[in-house]
């Protein structure tokens, strides 16, 4: 599986776009690169499969990505939690079962 992108821009007369797709392409491969779940040498990938209590190096924006969604993932609980839920943000909720017609 690969990654599209496309990118639509206003621009004057003569002006050369192919700094901007270049430097689009990089960003693209750079995410690619840390967070695809189809290349199994993705950073993202090498977390997952590295060893419970083995150390690896991850880029800096793997970690700060993780450390953002742990944030938001922590966040999400205290709510559920002060709002008196019985259940967690990340769990399905079982459809209200309806009373048959009469």
């Amino acid at each position: 599986m690969g990654t599209r992108w496309s990118a639509l821009l206003y621009r004057a007369e003569g002006f050369d776009p192919a700094p901007i797709r270049h430097a689009l392409q990089i960003a693209v491969d750079e995410v690619d690169a840390q967070m695809s779940m189809w290349k199994p040498d993705s950073d993202l990938m090498r977390l997952n499969a590295c060893p419970v209590g083995e150390w690896i190096t991850v880029p800096e924006r793997l970690m700060d990505d993780a450390e953002a969604f742990r944030a938001w993932a922590l966040e999400a609980v205290a709510v559920a939690h002060r709002a008196g839920s019985a259940r967690g943000p990340a769990k399905k909720t079982s459809p209200r079962k309806r009373k048959p017609p009469q």
